[in-house]
Order: C-alpha cells, then structure tokens, then sequence
C-alpha cells in the first residue's frame, strides 16, 4: 500500500470532524467522519435507513478510516498515485465522489474527456507522471486545485457551503504539496 495513506486518511478525518450532524441542506445527509448513510448501506447492504443512521451517529474513527480505505482510497486510484497527488485526489473524492475526483484528475493531467472515465489504471497513473515530470508538484497540484474551485462555485450549495469548501482545498494543497515534495 502507498507509504501516504495513513497521512492522506488522517487529513480528512481531521477536516471531516467526529461530530454528528445533518444539516438539511447537505446533500450528503447525516455524516460523521463524513461517512453517509449511503457509505454505510454500501459497506452493509440491506440496512434499515434507522439502522444506517445509528451506524453513523456511532462512528468511531477507526470504523471511518476502514469505510474511506474501501469506498474512497481504492476507487481514488491512491495506491497507484505519487504522494500528494493520493491526497489530494482521496480528499476531492470524499467530497464530491471517487469517480468525479479520478476524472478531474484525469483531465487536469491531460487525458481527453473521451479518456477521462473516472476509473484510476494504467493511463491515469501515466498521466500524472507526465504532468509532474512537466509541470512540477506545485503546478499540477495548483491546477487540480483551480479546477476544483471553479467545480465548488458551480454548485448551487457554494452560497452555504463555499468558504469551508475553498478553505478545505487549501489546507489540502498545502497537505498534498508537502507530502510531494518529502517523499
């Protein structure tokens, strides 16, 4: 497994809090650890909704760790990425979902949008090599970032949401481009 997942998980519970909330106007729903009720009935199909919430409400970090391992790391592509980069895209990708963070990535990276499928392989892996070998870690890291900043404005939440969303992003840089730039 990739030597950052331990920094890369431990960044988003920290940003993610261990506090139960369900706030209406998130679509994610109730969260703590930022595990959904939709992350739980994935990990254990067949759960009543009351069930699912009160697997949520009782969340231990530990239990959240697990659930970002299988649901967001793997499908994030963050054993096949560079250091900073598996950060970054793990971080996105609990926020807006693995296949949009993979896709961003992708495109970002220099994939056309034809290429660009939201499943993190072979391709993807080769071309956020070729953008780190040309742009550097603090350039590639910079547009991934751009991009997901025009991505938070365009929801209709941003006016609720937007100012921890962009501050979370920066706090993701700087995460992201220290681990590029140690390892």
């Amino acid at each position: 497994m990739n030597s950052s997942w331990q920094a890369a998980v431990n960044f988003v519970l920290n940003h993610e809090g261990g506090e139960f909330t369900d706030d209406r106007d998130d679509p994610g729903g109730a969260t703590r650890w930022g595990i959904t009720c939709d992350d739980i009935a994935q990990v254990e199909p067949g759960l009543a909704p009351g069930v699912a919430r009160s697997r949520v409400e009782g969340m231990a970090r530990e239990g959240a760790a697990v659930i970002y391992q299988m649901l967001y790391w793997k499908p994030c592509g963050g054993p096949l990425l560079p250091a900073g980069v598996d950060l970054w895209t793990l971080d996105y990708g609990v926020n807006t979902g693995s296949g949009h963070a993979v896709r961003t990535l992708q495109i970002v990276c220099g994939l056309t949008n034809a290429a660009a499928d939201g499943i993190p392989g072979p391709h993807t892996a080769c071309a956020v090599a070729g953008a780190l070998s040309s742009r550097g870690a603090a350039q590639l890291l910079g547009d991934l970032d751009a991009a997901r900043q025009a991505y938070y404005r365009s929801l209709r939440t941003f006016w609720k949401f937007g100012n921890g969303w962009l501050n979370r992003t920066s706090d993701a840089h700087a995460a992201a481009l220290g681990l590029a730039t140690v390892r």
